[in-house]
């Protein structure tokens, strides 16, 4: 039971004294909390009454939050088998954007407000590079055009914030998640995509870059993510599947930290490359892809076929010149000694090479393919969703429907003028049938063939029973 009693003489503080079981030692333990005004110890008092009452008694601790997430991080990583780029995501928004704003508060002392005030704060933060949670300054210049981060990052550090405290209370290290009810709002901005005949267009103007120039031409024919496309291989290939070729899409290249592979499942790890610079801290790894779903087959059109092929050609002409110096990893896309190619760097060479057009095209990022080849697909099937998922490699077709399907202009163009055509074509119908002083044909006079319509015919027939007596007897009377 615990009571309440005022400190020394002349003050206005009070103390909570209570007893609780030590779980270490399973002995009784006499614990003081200090500081109180009279009114706060009274409510403090029935707050430790009520628990203990209940059951539901928590320990004082002087964790923190910082020390609480280091401690959560790798335990959540395996119960939710986080793969390796969801690892150093969560890691790094706990380091960037949690521990150098909240990370020294008491874990049982955060408050709703104290979260809300973390919205604000990261709201009107600018983004940036990080190094052990401290944002690396630009120049003046540089500054001035970064941007603040996005509500969809503010989001993601909200889930990871939810996801620890909602285990901090199944660990009965709080009493009560202390997450405000409403984050804030998530921008919903459409991703820039390319129409078709500007994915052909570029597609001539790269000639001049082999190599590119089959990175987007896949992407876009295979609706593939980047490092989907970089991690193609050799033995993926099937020039005779189904009689139009083919290539499977099973693997993925990224680049990991290498904390991450002791801290998740390193079953997805088919091939860690060897590191052409060492001391870093992040290696560059070929695995699987997330889930069975995302796995798929390709089917090529010819003149990716006859690409394809060219490239095969290249790369045999490539080990014959630099013989035992040649990287042998099987990729179709790689650099000229086999090395493979990590996403990031084939994402700076396209934009390197959109921003050599001089404002000639859309200014997209790589992965905008992705989506414009998703859009293209849908509208070009009518909409068979189920084929267009087998592309995509999507789980459901919720997400190709909600991320990928692009609201376009032309296709909305057209439907209105499918509308003028249709929609008040009924009003000059109307009209027509109004100022035509000829009396309706009746059944039983002849029509002429053109202006019989399965519609008419059942309108007569409903019309005229002695016209169904005669259809019926016609029907089932014997063959002549």
């Amino acid at each position: 039971m615990a009571y309440i009693q005022k400190r020394g003489k002349g003050k206005n503080t009070y103390a909570v004294i209570y007893s609780y079981k030590d779980p270490q030692s399973n002995r009784n333990t006499s614990k003081w909390e200090c500081g109180f005004t009279k009114e706060e110890a009274e409510r403090r008092r029935d707050e430790i009454n009520m628990q203990q009452r209940d059951g539901c008694f928590i320990l004082p601790s002087d964790q923190t939050v910082r020390e609480f997430f280091e401690e959560w991080l790798p335990v959540q990583a395996l119960k939710s088998r986080w793969g390796l780029s969801s690892y150093s995501s969560n890691r790094g928004i706990v380091i960037n954007h949690i521990n150098p704003h909240i990370g020294e508060l008491k874990l049982q002392k955060v408050t709703s407000e104290d979260i809300d005030k973390l919205y604000a704060t990261l709201l009107q933060t600018k983004r940036g590079q990080y190094v052990q949670g401290i944002r690396q300054r630009w120049t003046p210049a540089q500054e001035a055009k970064k941007k603040c981060l996005s509500t969809t990052m503010v989001k993601e550090v909200r889930d990871v914030l939810n996801a620890g405290f909602e285990t901090a209370v199944e660990w009965k290290r709080i009493t009560r998640n202390p997450m405000p009810k409403k984050g804030p709002q998530k921008d919903s901005v459409e991703r820039e995509i390319w129409e078709a005949d500007t994915v052909l267009a570029a597609l001539e103007d790269l000639e001049d870059d082999p190599l590119l120039h089959l990175l987007v031409h896949m992407t876009f024919i295979g609706s593939l993510r980047e490092g989907e496309a970089v991690g193609v291989q050799l033995s993926d290939i099937n020039f005779d599947f189904k009689g139009v070729g083919a290539f499977s899409v099973t693997k993925t290249i990224q680049r990991v930290r290498k904390d991450a592979l002791t801290s998740v499942n390193e079953k997805t790890i088919l091939f860690r490359f060897p590191e052409v610079f060492s001391g870093k801290k992040s290696i560059l790894v070929l695995k699987k892809l997330k889930t069975k779903s995302s796995e798929r087959v390709i089917f090529m059109t010819p003149q990716l076929r006859e690409e394809i092929q060219t490239r095969l050609k290249q790369i045999e002409e490539d080990k014959e010149r630099l013989g035992e110096r040649y990287f042998d990893y099987g990729l179709l896309i790689c650099q000229p000694n086999g090395r493979p190619i990590e996403p990031a760097l084939s994402y700076k060479r396209f934009k390197k090479w959109l921003a050599q057009q001089e404002g000639q095209y859309p200014d997209i990022v790589f992965h905008g393919l992705r989506h414009s080849s998703s859009t293209y697909k849908l509208e070009l099937s009518e909409g068979d969703i189920k084929s267009v998922q087998g592309d995509t490699g999507h789980k459901t077709a919720g997400v190709l429907l909600n991320t990928y399907a692009h609201i376009r202009n032309q296709p909305r163009m057209e439907l209105t003028k499918k509308i003028a055509r249709e929609f008040y074509k009924q009003s000059d119908s109307h009209a027509a049938a109004s100022s035509n002083s000829e009396p309706p044909k009746t059944a039983d006079e002849p029509l002429p063939a053109s202006d019989v319509t399965e519609k008419l015919i059942i309108t007569m027939l409903k019309n005229s029973p002695d016209l169904q007596q005669k259809l019926l007897r016609a029907l089932i009377a014997p063959d002549a």
